[in-house]
C-alpha cells in the first residue's frame, strides 16, 4: 500500500516527541512492505533521505486561505507516488 503522511511538525532532524512518534510510525509501516512518502510543513525540517519527502509550506493549515499552489503541489505528489492513504498529522 502506497500511504502519504502530511506533518505539521518540523519531522528531521529536529526529533520531539510528535517527531519520533512519526518516524517510528513510518520504519514500522516500511517494515512490512508499505512504501511511504512524507509531506511536511516546518521550514527548519531536511530530508531525512530514507523515503520521498516533501516540503510543502502551508500543507498542514486548515480553512479560508488554502493555496492554490499548494494544492496543485500536493496533487503532484499523490498522483506521482500512486498515493492509496493519505495520514494527517497535526492540522491546524
Amino acid at each position: 500500500m502506497n500511504i502519504l503522511h502530511i506533518a505539521s511538525c518540523h519531522y528531521w532532524p529536529s526529533l520531539g516527541g510528535t517527531e519520533k512518534y512519526l518516524w517510528n510510525l513510518c520504519e514500522a509501516l516500511e517494515g512490512i512492505r508499505h512504501s511511504l512518502v512524507l509531506v511536511y510543513d516546518g521550514a527548519s525540517s531536511k530530508p531525512s533521505g530514507k523515503r520521498p519527502e516533501y516540503h510543502i509550506p502551508g500543507c498542514c493549515t486548515y480553512g479560508v486561505g488554502l493555496d492554490a499552489r499548494m494544492i496543485k503541489d500536493l496533487r503532484e505528489v499523490i498522483r506521482r507516488h500512486n498515493v492509496n492513504v493519505v495520514h494527517i498529522h497535526g492540522m491546524w
